[in-house]
């Protein structure tokens, strides 16, 4: 089960003084999850979203670099629970598709 946190994370991580690449991730799905509901293709919504989250979190690029493993299986799980748990609630037409979408990355 996934805590309310998580799916919620403040909007500045850096704010709170307490970043954890948990946050970060279901962050960055939040809002990658919000740019495919507005159409942009899968891939282009996964870019936007982890520029803005990386943004957004007030942390400079070197460090966020330190804390989160962008590679590891806990971030990219946590960001597409994060994807299709907004895309479900926000545009559940096009949540439809995203799984199709996912499978045919370059």
């Amino acid at each position: 089960m996934v805590s309310l946190s998580v799916l919620n994370p403040p909007e500045s991580l850096k704010a709170q003084g307490s970043f954890s690449a948990e946050n970060f991730s279901a962050k960055a799905g939040k809002l990658a999850g919000s740019f495919y509901c507005r159409n942009e293709t899968f891939e282009r919504s996964l870019e936007r979203g982890l520029m803005q989250a990386s943004v957004q979190s007030g942390i400079a690029m070197s460090e966020l670099e330190r804390e989160v493993d962008f590679n590891s299986d806990e971030f990219s799980q946590g960001m597409v629970v994060a994807i299709v748990d907004y895309c479900i609630d926000q545009c559940p037409q096009r949540a439809k598709q995203i799984f199709r979408d996912f499978i045919n990355l370059p």
